[in-house]
């Protein structure tokens, strides 16, 4: 089934245990962009926490725009990592949880649907282990989220 992009958007968020390095963590969304079937925009974008104002905990954000054809729109919250845009992947990455391993929140949200289970399986090629996870599609016309 051929979907015109923008007219729904797959979701899929990953609790996982691991650490990552920056660099690690950079080459991981790329490389989840590409097996989603889409094309990397630019260079990742790294936020670390806290924010020179003590804002946001303690660990970074890093996000890697994406697209098949749209532009994109990305902007950094100071107080919680709370946004999910079609043809960003991001990383939040927070060292304090889940220690001594670290851990981190990743969600992809692609107006292509993806299969949620590749990414997983990639992401334990990395020695990265997924603790929970979630997805949905979103549908701006004809309909509800399906689960």
């Amino acid at each position: 089934m051929t979907v015109q992009l923008g007219l729904e958007l797959m979701v899929a968020g990953y609790a996982i245990e691991g650490e990552l390095r920056e660099r690690e963590a950079k080459t991981l969304l790329r490389e989840i962009v590409r097996l989603i079937d889409m094309t990397p925009v630019g260079r990742p974008f790294v936020k670390r926490f806290p924010t020179p104002e003590g804002l946001g905990g303690v660990g970074e954000t890093v996000a890697q725009a994406f697209t098949a054809a749209q532009p994109l729109v990305f902007q950094s919250l100071a107080e919680s990592y709370s946004f999910i845009l079609p043809g960003i992947i991001p990383l939040d990455a927070w060292p304090e949880h889940l220690k001594p391993r670290g851990g981190s929140y990743l969600v992809v949200a692609s107006c292509r649907r993806f299969q949620e289970g590749e990414v997983e399986d990639y992401l334990a090629t990395k020695g990265l282990r997924v603790v929970s996870k979630g997805a949905m599609l979103l549908k701006l016309e004809g309909g509800e989220a399906e689960p």
